[in-house]
């Protein structure tokens, strides 16, 4: 695989780390986080023609389809619990940073 293709198939390892912490508690973030990382990702690849960047790209499809699961998901929770989530994950984000710039 060339360089710039490992750079953006790494853009799918670096995020999915991220999403996995997310998606038990926070699914809303972890929806929106994955969404970025295949918008990303088919930025990226643009219109690169190269076996590299068309695996990449079934990848991407792939990530489709899981995010209309993920999707489908977020319909079973109610806009107030939605909202709750979605601030108490803020929240829990700014304590985080606050607790790093102290020490």
């Amino acid at each position: 695989m060339s360089k710039e293709a490992l750079k953006v198939a790494k853009i799918f390892t670096d995020y999915e780390k991220i999403i996995k912490r997310l998606e038990d508690q926070y699914p809303l973030p972890a929806y929106y986080v994955k969404l970025h990382a295949v918008m990303k990702a088919m930025k990226e690849c643009g219109s690169k023609d190269t076996a590299d960047f068309k695996e990449i790209r079934k990848t991407v499809e792939k990530k489709v389809l899981q995010l209309e699961g993920m999707k489908k998901n977020l319909g079973n929770i109610s806009e107030s619990d939605r909202k709750e989530t979605f601030e108490q994950f803020v929240v829990s984000q700014f304590t985080i940073v606050e607790k790093e710039e102290r020490s």
